[in-house]
C-alpha cells in the first residue's frame, strides 16, 4: 500500500487542524492515513508514505497526522509504527522523515 502525500493529498500540506486549512494534518489523518492503516493492519501489510513531491511539510502537519495516528489507539503503537514506512529520495526530506518517526515514538511514550 502506498500513499504519496503530494499526489494523493497535496503538494502543500500544512497546518494541524481543519481550522488551519483544507490540507491539514488532521484531515490527512482522518481521510487518507487512518482508513489505509486499518486496511493494512487487517491484512498485516505495510503502508509506504512517499514524501517526494511535497514542496514543504510543516511540523504541525506531521505531528498531527502521525503522532495523532498513534494517539487514536487503533492498535498497539508498535504495530502502527511497524505498519508505517516513510520513503523519500530528496535529501532535504530526511529530517522530515526523521521527525515523523520521532512524533510517532513520542506519542507512543505518552
Amino acid at each position: 500500500m502506498n500513499i504519496s502525500i503530494a499526489r494523493d493529498f497535496s503538494p502543500y500540506p500544512h497546518g494541524r487542524t481543519s481550522k488551519d486549512g483544507e490540507f491539514s494534518g488532521e484531515r490527512f489523518r482522518t481521510e487518507v492515513l487512518e482508513p489505509m492503516l486499518r486496511r493494512a493492519l487487517d491484512q498485516h501489510g505495510v503502508i509506504q508514505i512517499d514524501l517526494d513531491g511535497v514542496k514543504a511539510l510543516g511540523s504541525s502537519f506531521a505531528e498531527e497526522a502521525f503522532g495523532g495516528l498513534i494517539r487514536l489507539a487503533i492498535a498497539p503503537s508498535e504495530d502502527v509504527r511497524e505498519a508505517i514506512k516513510v520513503r523519500y529520495t530528496k535529501p532535504w526530506l530526511r529530517p522530515v522523515a526523521e521527525n515523523i518517526e520521532n512524533y510517532m515514538r513520542d506519542a507512543a511514550e505518552r
